[in-house]
């Protein structure tokens, strides 16, 4: 919990804004904004990603304060080296 509350508070620092913007743009009210920072207490998940759009990031990002894994990338990493054996041999 405190992970999510503390990368709300690095973006709001970081976007130079203020927790009752976010609140605000959120369809939050800004005391229970305020109440929820303060007790560290996770919003449901339609509120979280209210939060999380504010603030033009994710809620993955917000509850583990990594950027979200591309699936597909990782699939193609695993793709591209096979793909270029086929084309290596089709040449020879």
């Amino acid at each position: 919990m405190e992970i999510f509350w503390a990368n709300v508070k690095k973006l709001i620092k970081d976007q130079n804004t203020t927790q009752e913007w976010v609140a605000n743009t959120s369809g939050i009210s800004f005391r229970t904004f305020q109440n929820w920072m303060t007790r560290k207490r996770l919003p449901d998940a339609d509120e979280a990603y209210k939060i999380a759009a504010s603030l033009k990031t994710t809620v993955e990002f917000l509850v583990t304060g990594e950027e979200p894994r591309n699936y597909a990338s990782e699939k193609l990493d695993k793709i591209i080296p096979h793909v270029e054996e086929i084309i290596r041999i089709a040449k020879q």
